[in-house]
C-alpha cells in the first residue's frame, strides 16, 4: 500500500512494503519512506528489438530523500539511478540478527552527473556510481558524516569532495576511484583502494590499510595525510609526487612503491611519528648524480694509483 502526496513543487511518498518507481520528476523536491525497500521498476524487453537498451527509471528533483527503513535502497543489478543536485537518505536493517551477506540495509545509487551528498546512511554496504564530482554539503556539529556504512564504494569521473568541504566518512572500509579526492574519516578506516590525482586524507583514528590486498593501497601523483593515530601497517601506495604523512599521537609506516615509466624507481619508506617525502623524479636525479660523483672519484684515485 502506498501513498501519494504533491504538495506545490514537492512529491511525497510512503509505502508499507517494498516501493517501486517508474520515471519521476519531481522538480524541487522528492521524498520516498518505505518500511521495507525502494527499487526501480525494471525495464521491459522489447520483444520487437531485443537488443534495444533498457532504460532505467530515474529520479529527477533538486533535492531527493530516499529512506529504506527495513530494506535496500537499489541493487548491484538495478541501482536508483538519480538526476538531482542534493541527496539524502537511510537504508536500515530492523532485524539485528539477520547480518549474513544477503542482510537488508545497502545502497546503491547511481548518478547521471554532479552530486551533493548531504546525509546518507546505509547499514552495511554503500556503491556509489558518479558521473561527474561528488560534492559535499558542509557539517557543522561533531561526529557528523555525509556517508556512514560498513563498506563504501565510490566510483566518480571527477573529484570527490573539496579542500574546503572534504566527503565526512564514516566507514569501516574505504574504495575510492576520481580525481582530486579530499576525504575526511571520522573513525578507524581500512583502505581497500583509493585511486586518483591529489589526494588528502584526514583521520580521527587510525588509517591502514588492507592486508588482503596485496597491491597499493593509494596510487596517485601526490598524497597528503594527517591521522590522530597510526598510519599504516604498513600503508602501500604509489605516488610519484610528493608525499606527506603525519600522525598525532600514533606512528607511520608508508611505503612508496612508484615506479617510472621506463621501470626505474625508487621504493621509499616512511617511519616515524611524521614523515615527508620529497618528488619522486628530484630524488631520482639526486641518486644518479650521487652515483656519477662516485664513479669519477673512483677514476681519479684509480689514476693516481690510491690504494684503499
Amino acid at each position: 500500500e502506498e501513498t501519494c502526496a504533491l504538495l506545490g513543487k514537492a512529491l511525497g511518498i510512503s509505502a508499507k512494503d517494498d516501493l517501486t518507481y517508474g520515471d519521476i520528476e519531481g522538480g524541487e523536491d522528492i521524498r520516498f519512506i518505505s518500511l521495507e525497500g525502494i527499487e526501480a521498476e525494471q525495464p521491459e524487453e522489447d520483444l520487437e528489438n531485443p537488443d534495444a537498451k533498457k532504460e532505467t527509471p530515474v529520479l529527477k528533483a533538486d533535492n531527493l530523500i530516499l529512506e529504506a527503513l527495513d530494506g535496500n535502497l537499489g541493487s548491484e543489478d538495478n541501482p536508483i539511478l538519480v538526476d538531482a543536485d542534493t541527496v539524502n537518505g537511510m537504508a536500515m536493517n530492523a532485524d539485528p540478527t539477520d547480518d549474513g551477506e544477503a542482510a537488508e540495509g545497502n545502497v546503491y545509487i547511481k548518478a547521471k552527473g554532479d552530486i551533493t551528498i548531504g546525509t546518507l546512511d546505509a547499514e552495511h554496504d554503500m556503491e556509489l556510481d558518479v558521473k561527474g564530482d561528488v560534492k559535499a554539503e558542509a557539517k557543522t556539529d561533531e561526529g557528523e558524516s555525509n556517508i556512514t556504512g560498513e563498506n563504501l564504494t565510490i566510483t566518480a569521473k571527477g573529484d570527490i569532495g573539496t579542500s574546503e568541504n572534504p566527503l565526512i566518512v564514516n566507514a569501516d572500509h574505504v574504495t575510492l576511484k576520481g580525481d582530486d579526492l579530499h576525504l575526511d574519516a571520522i573513525t578507524d578506516i581500512i583502505i581497500d583502494k583509493i585511486t586518483g590525482d591529489k589526494i588528502t586524507i584526514n583521520g580521527d583514528g587510525d588509517i591502514t590499510g588492507n592486508p588482503e590486498n596485496t597491491g597499493n593501497h593509494i596510487s596517485g601523483s601526490k598524497l597528503t595525510i594527517t591521522a590522530a593515530g597510526n598510519i599504516g601497517d604498513p600503508l602501500r601506495v604509489s605516488i610519484r609526487g610528493k608525499v606527506k604523512a603525519e600522525s598525532k599521537y600514533g606512528s607511520v609506516n608508508i611505503k612508496n612503491r612508484y615506479r617510472s615509466g621506463n621501470g626505474s624507481g625508487i621504493s621509499s619508506e616512511l617511519l616515524g611519528f611524521g614523515a615527508q617525502t620529497g618528488d619522486m623524479a628530484a630524488v631520482e636525479l639526486y641518486l644518479m648524480l650521487t652515483l656519477l660523483m662516485i664513479a669519477i672519484i673512483v677514476l681519479i684515485l684509480k689514476k693516481k694509483k690510491y690504494v684503499w
